[in-house]
C-alpha cells in the first residue's frame, strides 16, 4: 500500500509545506499539500489516517489499526478518537476500538485505563514501568488466524515501507 511510504517522508514536511494546495490526504490532521505529495511521487491515495508515533501503527481515521510500520516518525499529535473506540481502553493516547480489545484479550485480559505500547509489544500504565508484552507476530492466539503482522503485509521493513507502491 503506496500510501504508508508517506510517513517515511514526514519528517521533510515537519518544518511546514511551501505549496498550499491540498491533497486530499491527511494524517493526524495533517493536510498534505502537492509538494508533499510530489516528493512521494504523488501516488498516495487521498484519505484521512492516523498515525501511532510511539508503536507505529496506523489505520484510517475512524477505523482500527490496520497495520504498523517504523515508529518515531514526526506525524503531528495522535488524537484520542483517532479510531472512535470506545472502550475507555487508551494505547498512546488513541483510544482502542472494540474489534481491537477483541483482539488483544485473546493474549489477557484487556482493563480499562491508560497504557503505553512500544513497536515491539512491550506495555504498561502510561508513566509507569513494562507489565509485559503482547505477542504481534501472530503467536500466542492474538489473532489474524495465527499469521504474523508481516505475514499479513502489515508489517513493513524500512526499506519496503519506503518503496512500496499502491495496490
Amino acid at each position: 500500500m503506496k500510501w504508508v511510504s508517506l510517513l517515511g517522508a514526514m519528517a521533510v514536511f515537519a518544518a511546514g509545506p511551501a505549496w498550499s494546495q491540498a491533497s486530499g490526504v491527511v494524517i493526524n490532521d495533517y493536510q498534505l499539500t502537492a509538494q508533499d505529495l510530489a516528493q512521494l511521487g504523488g501516488a498516495v491515495p487521498p484519505g484521512n489516517y492516523w498515525y501511532d508515533p510511539v508503536a507505529g501503527f496506523w489505520g484510517r481515521r475512524g477505523m482500527p489499526v490496520e497495520g504498523q510500520t517504523i515508529a518515531g516518525l514526526r506525524a503531528g499529535p495522535l488524537r484520542a478518537d483517532a479510531s472512535l473506540g470506545t472502550t475507555g481502553a487508551f494505547v498512546n493516547g488513541r483510544q482502542l476500538t472494540v474489534a481491537e480489545v477483541a483482539w488483544l484479550s485473546r493474549q489477557g485480559p484487556v482493563p480499562r485505563g491508560r497504557f503505553w505500547m512500544g513497536p515491539q509489544g512491550v506495555y504498561g500504565y502510561e508513566g509507569g514501568p513494562p507489565l509485559g508484552q503482547v505477542d504481534l507476530s501472530g503467536g500466542g492466539g492474538g489473532g489474524g488466524g495465527g499469521r504474523s503482522l508481516s505475514e499479513r503485509g502489515m508489517l513493513f521493513s524500512t526499506y519496503d515501507f519506503l518503496k512500496m507502491g499502491a495496490h
